[in-house]
């Protein structure tokens, strides 16, 4: 098994260095010669360690080193029973981005869930405030609706007014011409008619000023349904504003309605999706609890094959034939 993971046959690595199987970093650093000090010295070691393959690729092997001693006590070899983790291991840290990226991910979308239901309430406010000013706005135009009318009435009452005005001109101008025929008879008449002349003349002078006082009047009051002409039209036009303010902000009212529901959606389905993500992460948990556990299992084979090499350490081993996984003397001595 050795062997076929690193890409090489027996015969390839018999007499060999155990160099050829570490990457230079390794196989120049003091921990691997104190790794070989200890080994020589007769103790054991289970780990995983990371090898290079015949084609230069990096696996990861979990094995025990065991030394074999002779009748004299003398390290004779090291024995070691390798499997290749590196599945196991390309397993677990495929597990463990993924554990961490869905952690990441989960965050992200708690954040995001957050921030969409602040925008949902805030949505929801805005949607009461705009609400608000929508029939702030629409009472505001029934307002201006009076005033209109209010307008239109004095605009009407001044009408009559004037209408008044000139009917008093009217009787003003009929007393005026009969006092003056009144004059004129008067005259005729002589003496007798001398007294009623004098009446007949403050007459006129009465009806004149009634005449000159009407027509001051009738300019008041032209130039006041003029001004209140400017007025219902000003007003008008205000009215005609806050009526088109309302309907923009009817649009608008509706437009916040659709995005506060819209939002309010968004932050179900980020809520449907932060669980699922929950659930998967739980799942990958699981599945790296699982990995955990198998390599759990693959460790204690390796102790247990380690266990078996210390049995076989036991027994005196002859001969100059060496079997695959177990170092020369000559090697152990030159590491």
């Amino acid at each position: 098994a050795f062997c076929s993971a690193l890409e090489y046959s027996p015969s390839e690595i018999e007499g060999q260095h155990h160099r050829i199987f570490c990457a230079p970093e390794i196989a120049n650093s003091l921990e691997y010669e104190q790794f070989w000090s200890d080994l020589r010295s007769g103790k054991s070691f289970t780990s995983r360690y990371p090898r290079i393959t015949k084609s230069g690729n990096e696996i990861w092997i979990q094995a025990p080193y065991g030394a074999v001693f002779d009748s004299n006590g003398a390290v004779t070899r090291i024995v070691k029973f390798a499997t290749d983790f590196t599945p196991s291991r390309s397993a677990i840290e495929a597990i463990e981005q993924q554990s961490a990226s869905l952690a990441q991910t989960t965050s992200l979308v708690n954040q995001t869930a957050e921030l969409t239901r602040q925008t949902a309430d805030n949505s929801l406010g805005a949607k009461n405030a705009i609400a608000e000013a929508h029939a702030s706005a629409s009472e505001g135009e029934a307002v201006v609706q009076k005033a209109v009318a209010v307008m239109g009435a004095i605009e009407h009452s001044a009408k009559e007014m004037t209408n008044i005005i000139d009917l008093i001109e009217g009787i003003a101008f009929q007393t005026n011409l009969l006092a003056l025929n009144a004059g004129v008879e008067a005259a005729r008449a002589g003496e007798a008619g001398k007294g009623f002349a004098v009446v007949a003349t403050e007459v006129r002078a009465l009806a004149q000023r009634s005449a000159d006082a009407a027509k001051d009047i009738k300019g008041l009051i032209d130039t006041s349904t003029t001004q209140v002409d400017s007025g219902v039209s000003q007003v008008g036009e205000v009215g005609t504003l806050l009526a088109e303010i309302v309907r923009q902000v009817g649009s608008v009212t509706r437009q916040v309605e659709d995005i506060a529901e819209a939002t309010a959606k968004q932050a179900n389905n980020l809520k449907n999706v932060n669980d699922a993500v929950g659930v998967m992460e739980q799942m990958t948990q699981q599945n790296a609890a699982m990995a955990e556990q198998s390599s759990a299992a693959t460790r204690s084979q390796a102790s247990e094959a380690q266990q078996l090499a210390e049995l076989v350490a036991q027994f005196q081993v002859s001969g100059s034939k060496y079997r695959m996984g177990f170092e020369k003397p000559a090697l152990l001595r030159s590491a």
